[in-house]
């Protein structure tokens, strides 16, 4: 795939992604100008997601690691508006208009910075409802925009308005675009934003999804089935912007009566399994574990198998996926919480069966790889079994986390010799530094393959 096919916003991405990639020290020796960098370089643009495609526009398979390259990437593209695809044009006009109505109210003018700070928010925004992600080709097509004005007197222009008002808390504008009714609902991949009772509930604006869902509640006249209804759409989307209160009033029986109020277990299971707030889990696991097991909350077949299974769900399941990812982010007091008061079970710890269409890591490996010490220190002593823990702390460099799992008395020597092979490769001298010095050692032949492979 040639260079020249990638705009110029991507490819100082990639660069930026490529540093961001590898080691400071690693990406000065390559120069910016020999093989091994653009073999980098390419390696960057696989983890950023890019992928060759048959056309003149790269497909792309976006990773979740790789989320901070493409937002930027986006509001680069939104910021300049040059031969912008109608999606990067309706970004850009729609933030143009917030601001403008905002000047027609304070009787200002808006600044640059301004418009970059609204730019960031909607991008951002757009990133929350995967469009994006679905939709990628065509927000990286270079050619002008037929019929700008045509776009911008359209139906589809001022519903997405209403969205980025409903989101940015602009209650006047708000009201006054459902009064011509323009309130609507769409899935993902036919809408930029979220619709408006969605973006009110992820921005965190009481007010403006009270008057959404009982006074303009028009997404339940619709005749589409995909409408998930009113309390999981809040749930959801109030749960993904860390809005407690409006979760606590979606979970309300004053809600009950409202469309899809008995969906309300995959939401709650969906913000419960991403937040890094403790204050958030303590609020509604208990919840979580009621919507689980509660036959009248989630009204199961009369079958004793099936119900057992699903009660199983929270304990054997959410649980442990719970505390892996806890783990992995370094949220000690989450990972402390699930282990003594939730009581995550005691036999995932110790080596039991994972759970079906589990990712495969520990949270013992994830909390080492990711070098957060005093997580390894509390998971030991709850009784974790060390496996190959030491191989993820030195394939993540963290020396601390590797010298705690050395001397772990039940550490294997063919783990330790794998650990110090892995900061050969990875390049983390202080890992390396820390396992010869402790008398670890490999012989010279397997040191040069490692290195050579390394670097080729």
């Amino acid at each position: 795939m040639p260079l020249s096919v990638l705009s110029p916003e991507l490819l100082i991405l990639i660069l930026e992604h490529c540093v961001r990639a590898r080691s400071f020290k690693r990406a000065l020796r390559l120069r910016l100008v020999n093989k091994t960098f653009a073999q980098y370089t390419v390696d960057a643009i696989f983890q950023s997601g890019i992928i060759e495609s048959d056309q003149n526009i790269p497909k792309l398979a976006l990773r979740n690691e790789a989320a901070w390259f493409w937002q930027q990437y986006l509001v680069r593209c939104v910021l300049g508006a040059r031969s912008a695809s109608p999606e990067i044009f309706i970004i850009h006009n729609v933030a143009r208009g917030i601001l403008e109505h905002q000047d027609e109210l304070y009787s200002s003018r808006y600044t640059d910075e301004q418009f970059r700070a609204c730019v960031r928010k909607l991008c951002n925004l757009s990133f929350a409802n995967l469009h994006f992600h679905l939709n990628v080709n065509k927000y990286m097509q270079r050619h002008p925009v037929d019929n700008p004005n045509g776009i911008l007197l359209s139906k589809y222009f001022t519903q997405q308005l209403l969205s980025a008002a409903a989101f940015l808390g602009m209650m006047p504008l708000v009201q006054a675009l459902c009064d011509q009714d323009f309130n609507y609902y769409c899935a993902n991949a036919e809408s930029i934003f979220p619709f408006p009772e969605a973006c009110a509930a992820y921005g965190g604006h009481r007010d403006i999804v009270n008057l959404l869902v009982h006074q303009y509640p028009k997404p339940p006249k619709t005749d589409r089935a995909d409408f998930p209804g009113h309390r999981p759409t809040v749930i959801r989307w109030a749960g993904r912007g860390g809005h407690d209160d409006l979760v606590d009033m979606a979970l309300s029986s004053s809600w009950d009566h409202l469309s899809g109020s008995n969906d309300a277990l995959r939401p709650l299971r969906e913000i419960l399994s991403q937040t890094s707030s403790l204050s958030t889990l303590r609020r509604f696991i208990w919840e979580l574990k009621l919507w689980t097991e509660d036959p009248v909350k989630r009204p199961l077949a009369p079958c004793p198998d099936i119900q057992a299974k699903k009660r199983a769900e929270f304990r054997k399941r959410f649980v442990p996926l719970r505390l892996v990812k806890a783990s992995e982010h370094g949220l000690q007091d989450m990972v402390r919480y699930l282990l003594r008061e939730v009581e995550a079970p005691l036999e995932f710890l110790l080596g039991a069966t994972m759970p079906k269409n589990y990712d495969g890591s520990w949270a013992l490996h994830a909390a080492a790889k990711s070098g957060h010490t005093e997580i390894v220190q509390l998971l030991l002593e709850e009784g974790a079994i060390v496996g190959s823990a030491i191989e993820h702390a030195a394939k993540g460099g963290s020396v601390n986390t590797t010298r705690l799992l050395f001397e772990h008395s039940k550490v294997q020597e063919v783990s330790i010799r794998a650990a110090l092979k892995t900061a050969i490769d990875r390049e983390h001298d202080g890992v390396v530094n820390l396992l010869e010095g402790y008398g670890v050692r490999i012989s010279a032949v397997e040191r040069d393959e490692i290195i050579a492979q390394s670097q080729s």
